[in-house]
């Protein structure tokens, strides 16, 4: 399941007037004139993090409404594991490692047949 985040850049809507939007924004999110102004910087600022989806697009909708543009983005998932796990299924020495057994990996092997030593002779 996806988490989502809500980024906005002080962007706003074609209908509507700066001054309109900035006194909206402040009545209804209570903010002051101060964090207004950083508000519609034009830098990113996220507005909300770890949204799913449904909530995501409710916030983009209710802030639209005011006239503000708004923008819905997948969040990374960061996987913390405990110390000492790691996700590889190999270790790196093994992985270094060409011959495991210790034998020789060629094609070329001797013939037994030579080896008169291992069988019984019949004469």
């Amino acid at each position: 399941m996806f988490k989502y985040q809500l980024i906005f850049f002080g962007e706003i809507n074609e209908s509507f007037q700066l001054d309109a939007v900035r006194n909206l924004f402040r009545k209804h999110f209570k903010l002051s004139v101060t964090q207004t102004n950083v508000l519609f910087s034009g830098k990113e600022i996220i507005l909300k993090k770890n949204l799913n989806q449904q909530d995501a697009l409710q916030y983009a909708l209710h802030i639209d409404g005011l006239g503000g543009v708004c923008y819905i983005e997948t969040m990374q998932l960061k996987v913390m594991l405990p110390e000492g796990v790691t996700c590889e299924r190999r270790i790196k020495n093994r992985r270094i490692k060409i011959a495991r057994r210790h034998h020789i990996r060629s094609g070329l092997s001797m013939d037994r047949r030579l080896n008169s030593e291992r069988r019984s002779s019949i004469i």
